[in-house]
């Protein structure tokens, strides 16, 4: 029976895979395919609706199609499109929302406009996260986990975060293996150390360790030789998740040495970024978010009320401070929210109010606003939120996705509340991986009577 075919790649779809069909019309996905590539293609699963298959050869290979420079690339599940040069990437990224909106929410002719590029296409990310383990004695690995696994793949050099990090990583996979540090081991759920994070500013300098255990184990005396590692470690902090599963961080954080937080500069604001706080993770693109923002409300002029619905430590809500009367500012996360109120004081915006909480429960009690913020997580907005939106009918929304699919889901749902897409933005907030920031902004359509008025 016939496993390898020849066929040409028509598009990249969800998860970055590419999409190709034979000629009885049979769907076939296959990783590390590039749009236009002729491949000879090894089918390896055959589902109902489509196939799933690996590249034997490429036999053609596309015009959007570069050699990756990383050697771990194909084996580290940390990025999939190393293989894209990178002048198409942005191009590709703009396919796949035009795709979710057309397969998802129905809609096609809508004005979605050419993706805002990243200005680093490596050594971008402002943290990492690397899980570790003990291989032998004295033998630590530290790295990435391989693509749908949890087999890490050990690194000693990544091309996608600052470049000062991967000094730290070497340092510190010496330092822990030396010391004979106790590492988790997830089969048995024994062991302490289970992530080494680092976040960081380029602009200020400023770097945080955040030791990820699963009890109270680091001593003040390691912490304070990670921070001896380099001179722009400011603090190192002990995260204590004892937890099974896959989420990193657990509830609990404290302080080990130095400080809990770094500085990052975004234009001429300055906010602390707390050890497991959420924060844009390309500070260059986080940049190009508040500029688009602002320029859209030059054109809106200054409002009563803004709420940002999902804060995080204030990034929108105080950038866009001086546009309203009063900001609300709402975040689940309490350590994010402290953090939110330190940087409402040191950028000293009178105005911005933090509340912490969850959006979903605490919008219907807080009237409404002419100015709604969302920028939820990968899973979308909630029905309290939606329920919120229905209810108070504010005149813009403005709605950040990093997922397209629940982004084109709720879109659809907004607009059949009676709203307009005034235009849906796309930034490459990740360089290298087929993952895609996209700001959505809507207007509430005017009714007959608020039409008649706008005209007298």
């Amino acid at each position: 029976m016939q496993n390898t075919y020849t066929l040409r790649v028509e598009k990249m779809i969800n998860e970055g895979i590419a999409l190709g069909k034979l000629g009885q019309g049979i769907k076939v996905m296959v990783p590390y395919g590039v749009k236009d590539d002729i491949l000879e293609v090894k089918i390896i699963k055959k589902k109902t609706d489509y196939w799933i298959g690996s590249i034997k050869e490429i036999k053609s290979p596309s015009p959007l199609r570069a050699s990756p420079p990383c050697p771990y690339f194909g084996a580290c599940g940390g990025c999939q499109w190393q293989m894209v040069d990178y002048k198409y990437q942005p191009v590709l990224k703009k396919e796949l929302v035009v795709d979710s909106f057309r397969h998802i929410a129905g809609m096609s002719d809508i004005p979605i406009l050419d993706t805002i590029p990243s200005l680093k296409s490596f050594h971008y990310r402002n943290k990492v996260q690397l899980p570790l383990k003990m291989t032998g004695p004295n033998r630590v690995i530290m790295g990435f986990y391989k693509r749908d696994t949890h087999f890490i793949i050990d690194i000693d050099e990544c091309l996608l975060h600052i470049q000062k990090f991967n000094g730290i990583i070497e340092n510190a996979k010496k330092y822990i293996a030396q010391r004979g540090l106790s590492i988790y081991d997830e089969r048995k759920h024994t062991g302490a150390v289970r992530n080494f994070t680092i976040r960081g500013s380029e602009r200020t300098g400023e770097t945080l360790i955040v030791m990820v255990t699963t009890r109270d184990y680091l001593s003040r005396h390691t912490a304070r030789d990670l921070m001896d590692m380099d001179s722009s470690i400011f603090g190192v902090v002990e995260n204590v998740n004892p937890d099974y599963g896959n989420t990193i961080f657990g509830d609990m954080s404290s302080i080990r040495s130095g400080v809990s937080y770094y500085h990052e500069k975004i234009k001429n604001f300055t906010f602390v970024v707390s050890a497991t706080s959420f924060f844009q993770i390309n500070t260059d693109v986080a940049e190009e978010m508040v500029k688009t923002l602002e320029d859209t409300f030059k054109d809106i002029g200054e409002v009563g009320t803004i709420i940002d619905a999902y804060s995080g430590v204030g990034l929108f809500s105080i950038s866009l401070a001086r546009f309203a009367g009063k900001v609300l500012a709402l975040e689940i996360s309490p350590e994010s929210s402290n953090a939110a109120s330190k940087n409402v004081k040191i950028n000293n915006k009178t105005n911005v109010e933090i509340i912490t909480g969850d959006a979903d429960e605490i919008l219907s009690s807080l009237g409404r606003a002419e100015v709604l913020m969302l920028d939820p997580p990968r899973k979308g907005i909630g029905v309290g939120v939606l329920k919120y939106i229905e209810d108070q009918k504010p005149p813009y929304l403005f709605y950040f996705s990093c997922n397209p699919a629940t982004l084109a889901r709720d879109v659809q749902n907004i607009v059949e509340m009676g709203y307009d897409i005034e235009f849906i933005q796309p930034f490459d907030m990740f360089p290298q991986t087929y993952h895609v920031e996209t700001l959505t902004y809507l207007k509430k359509k005017q009714t007959f009577l608020e039409k008649s008025k706008d005209s007298q």
